[in-house]
């Protein structure tokens, strides 16, 4: 597999995630130094930008895919384990219309619990603020991207455990 100069040195921004190889670059940032030691891999601003969802789309894009990988590899490196994320994935799924703000404390507990999960913690905090302008319609794709976060978690955390 050939390695690419990452831009500003952050393996979040791999260009294999360009070309739409998201499990190729799962199994290039399982083996970051970061990733391995649980070091914390540097945080993107613009994975804060909730306008790349677009939560009136059923389906996810490529570029919101591309997004749910990044929010995946930081997580893992920053040692978040998913329990905490598969409750949150719960509570969104059980019900056709979210309780938001209940949602909203949980969320406030698990930042508090995990400082790492602070980030990812306001990501979700600002997606569930726009799920309330139609939350029987938009709930849906929340759900689907959490889905897929916790997905790629598991690929990155397989991926890590091998030599």
């Amino acid at each position: 597999m050939k390695y690419h100069k990452y831009q500003n040195n952050n393996p979040l921004l791999d260009p294999v995630l360009n070309e739409g190889k998201i499990i190729e670059f799962c199994e290039k940032i399982s083996r970051t130094k970061e990733i391995k030691a649980k070091k914390g891999l540097p945080f993107l601003p613009e994975m804060r930008d909730v306008s790349k969802i677009n939560l009136d789309e059923s389906k996810l894009s490529s570029e919101e895919l591309k997004l749910s990988a990044q929010w995946s590899a930081f997580l893992v490196s920053n040692d978040f384990k998913m329990s905490s994320l598969r409750r949150i994935f719960e509570m969104i799924s059980e019900k056709e219309i979210i309780d938001v703000e209940r949602i909203q404390y949980i969320l406030a507990y698990e930042v508090a619990r995990k400082r790492q999960f602070k980030e990812f913690g306001a990501f979700l905090e600002d997606l569930l603020n726009k799920i309330k302008e139609n939350p029987q319609k938009r709930s849906k794709k929340l759900k689907i991207f959490l889905e897929a976060v916790i997905a790629y978690h598991k690929l990155i955390e397989e991926f890590s455990k091998k030599k």
